[in-house]
C-alpha cells in the first residue's frame, strides 16, 4: 500500500494577516516489480539499439521516474 505524507501548509499575507493551515495528502504511486529475468531480457533487448534511439531517452526518463517514485515512498 503507498504510504500517505501529510503536509501542512500555513500561509502569511500581508504583514499580520495569516491564513489557517491546510492539510494536504499525497499518495505515492506504486513503482511496478520485475523479475530479475524480465529486467535480463529488457537489458538486453536495449542494447540492440542504435544510441540514438528515442526510445532510450524515454527509458532513462522512466528510470529517474521510478526512483523519484521510490524516494516519494521513502525506500
Amino acid at each position: 500500500m503507498a504510504k500517505l505524507k501529510v503536509l501542512g501548509l500555513a500561509l502569511v499575507m500581508g504583514g499580520c494577516t495569516t491564513v489557517p493551515s491546510q492539510t494536504f495528502v499525497h499518495v505515492c504511486p506504486i513503482v511496478p516489480t520485475y523479475s530479475k529475468a524480465f529486467e535480463q531480457q529488457a537489458g538486453q533487448e536495449l542494447a540492440l539499439l542504435p544510441p540514438d534511439a528515442a526510445i532510450t531517452k524515454m527509458l532513462s526518463d522512466y528510470l529517474a521516474v521510478r526512483a523519484e517514485v521510490r524516494d516519494c515512498q521513502g525506500n
